[in-house]
């Protein structure tokens, strides 16, 4: 098969993995007066594009791999300046948090919004009077790296 094919492959495989991991944790359960209970789901993110708008490219090279991971951020604090090298989006489960690049541009997420990470540009997360806890899913390969620490 050739690289785009393989790529083709890659997306439809981290697609379905990402729906079969998170509808589950994001179904919610209605009752229904006089019958059983009701799933329903509803879509908190669908983009191609990152908070500052730029389209995302292509996933990196190598076998699938995802990664969710948790941050428990404090208050009053700023995580260390950063980029990121795949796609990734971060579900705020708690706290209000403020994303700004390096050039002053500036977003801020609340509990329950979803945010959609850069890749590339250096930027960082920054809590106010209240921690701040996120779940952030990767959609990377068993070949890439998914974060540095730039200096300031």
């Amino acid at each position: 098969m050739n690289r785009l094919t393989l790529c083709f492959i890659r997306n439809i495989i981290i697609g379905l993995l990402i729906s079969t991991f998170t509808l589950p944790i994001l179904a919610k359960t209605i009752e229904t007066p006089g019958g059983p209970p009701q799933t329903t789901t509803e879509v908190i993110l669908k983009t191609t594009k990152s908070w500052d708008n730029v389209p995302y490219k292509n996933y990196p090279i190598g076998n699938p791999e995802l990664i969710v991971m948790t941050y428990h951020i404090p208050a009053h604090s700023a995580l260390p300046w950063h980029k990121h090298f795949v796609p990734n989006a971060a579900y705020v489960a708690s706290g209000i948090l403020t994303v700004e690049e390096k050039d002053g541009s500036k977003k801020v997420f609340t509990k329950g919004q979803v945010v959609p990470e850069m890749v590339g540009p250096i930027h960082r997360g920054v809590t106010g009077n209240e921690p701040v806890e996120l779940v952030v899913f990767y959609a990377s390969s068993d070949q890439s790296k998914i974060t540095e620490k730039v200096d300031n």
